[in-house]
């Protein structure tokens, strides 16, 4: 096990030093349950979705303080505030729109994983824009 200090991880995480991800979550031994939620967002942010997603599995501390707007933020900070508008004004028999923000960028992310193994080519926001155009007529 790997221990580190929190001070010494969140300098490392602000500069860009060291690429979280799940390897990394599960050889830092903290006691997350104490540190101060805004700490657990910050750390979430420089982590994948499927990392995040882990962290929040970790336990109910960490779930319920990657809340709602937490995802929102992380959205709108992956695709932009503007991507989320137009995909909420697509037809909702078409969309399908999920609960949260959670669920959606999990939606996305799939989709995503979905064209990877079909083509190694993920789509931009442009792709997407250009689909919801055709798909509406």
């Amino acid at each position: 096990m790997c221990f580190v200090s929190i001070n010494k991880l969140l300098y490392y995480i602000n500069m860009n030093i060291i690429n979280l991800n799940i390897i990394n979550l599960n050889l830092i031994n903290l006691n997350l349950i104490n540190l101060n939620p805004d700490i657990i967002r910050m750390i979430a942010f420089k982590l994948d979705l499927k990392s995040i997603l882990y962290l929040s599995s970790l336990n109910k501390y960490i779930y319920i303080n990657l809340d709602n707007i937490f995802y929102n933020d992380l959205a709108y900070n992956l695709y932009s505030r503007i991507f989320w508008i137009k995909a909420s004004l697509r037809p909702i028999k078409k969309s399908k729109p999920l609960k949260n923000m959670k669920q959606e960028l999990i939606r996305v992310e799939l989709f995503q994983k979905h064209l990877d193994n079909l083509n190694g080519m993920r789509w931009t926001k442009k792709d997407f824009y250009n689909y919801w155009k055709f798909d509406n007529l």
